[in-house]
């Protein structure tokens, strides 16, 4: 279902048995043997009947409060648990959920890559007219509905980390940078989301300079080597460093590194930042964003954004391979490992 703005999911629950399985929901699904479908308004009642004579153990973020009171006021004794956090089991996606994964950003590149080529172009846009193609486009591909609503921003906008108001009065003038932060929903339910930073005309030697330290920060996230146990601070770290070594001064990284992506486009866990949840391991199957970025209030800001997953050997592996912006890179700044890395990633 996609009628809940910027979502894949429907109001409705679960519930697992020894003998069952049931979907309490109000929306039209069909019936489907061995799962069987309540009305929405009989969860209450069902597990009023369900829990009497158990002892039920709960985890506190996997259950909402009127859940809880309705098991508390009618089973022998209820308990939490600790660490058996049923989100964990929903971070780690399965071979055909990657597939699928793979398919969703090979058409949300597309999307990216097609608004590249307007930017680059002499037509005249505002803020909202590309963020208005930017959702066409991705209906054109099949897209059911978008993950979050279009960040597109030009100039000193770019600065404002979570800019969504896309101005109809602000058009795409030369040596504008242009930040589009976007994603989608296709008909495997699993969120995309990716971020470009472009320019329209030239670039200036300190725009070069922001953009290619922001791009050292991703490669040097990317190429991390994990190990079983390793966990996403190692990421949040590495790239800070690499920002840090940048020495732009009057810039920030004010956010999180990255964050988990599935049914939801901000899932915890994995976290790849120096919360407490960036301290938890990482796992083979776990999908997340890494996404470096630097801003100035009244210059701008360039964040660039890739969606990756840690395969069976722990090792990081692309799934949006969007074309980086070369005439934003300074390539001096790169040694020779990243040459090559961006030579690889935009052939």
């Amino acid at each position: 279902a996609y009628y809940i703005e910027y979502a894949s999911s429907f109001k409705g629950y679960f519930l697992v048995t020894k003998n069952n399985a049931i979907l309490f929901t109000n929306d039209n699904v069909e019936n489907i043997a061995p799962f069987k479908i309540q009305p929405l308004k009989n969860v209450q009642e069902y597990l009023e009947k369900l829990v009497k004579n158990y002892i039920v153990l709960f985890e506190k973020s996997s259950i909402n409060l009127q859940l809880f009171d309705i098991i508390k006021d009618n089973c022998k004794k209820i308990s939490s648990v600790e660490n058996a956090n049923i989100f964990n089991l929903k971070s780690i996606k399965n071979k055909q959920e990657i597939e699928h994964y793979k398919s969703a950003f090979k058409r949300t590149d597309e999307v990216v890559e097609y608004i590249s080529e307007l930017v680059n172009s002499n037509e005249n846009l505002s803020e909202y007219d590309l963020a208005q193609i930017v959702e066409n486009e991705f209906k054109k591909r099949g897209a059911k509905s978008l993950s979050f609503k279009t960040i597109m921003a030009f100039g000193t906008n770019t600065a404002l980390i979570h800019y969504t108001n896309n101005s109809k009065e602000r058009f795409l003038q030369d040596g504008d940078f242009v930040l589009l932060d976007c994603g989608a929903y296709f008909e495997g339910g699993l969120a995309t989301d990716i971020t470009r930073t472009f320019i329209r005309g030239k670039a200036t030697k300190e725009q070069k300079q922001l953009y290619t330290s922001v791009l050292k920060g991703f490669i040097k996230g990317f190429q991390t080597k994990l190990e079983a146990g390793a966990t996403g601070s190692l990421i949040d770290e590495n790239v800070r460093n690499s920002l840090n070594n940048a020495h732009m001064k009057g810039f920030a990284f004010p956010h999180g590194t990255g964050h988990g992506v599935g049914v939801c486009v901000h899932e915890t866990p994995p976290s790849i930042s120096s919360s407490q949840w960036g301290k938890y391991p990482l796992e083979s199957g776990m999908v997340f964003s890494i996404e470096p970025g630097l801003y100035k209030e009244n210059f701008g800001g360039v964040r660039i954004e890739n969606i990756v997953y840690i395969d069976e050997n722990y090792k990081i592996q692309p799934l949006s391979k969007a074309k980086l912006e070369e005439k934003l890179i300074d390539f001096e700044l790169l040694n020779e490992y990243e040459k090559e890395f961006v030579k690889k990633w935009n052939t």
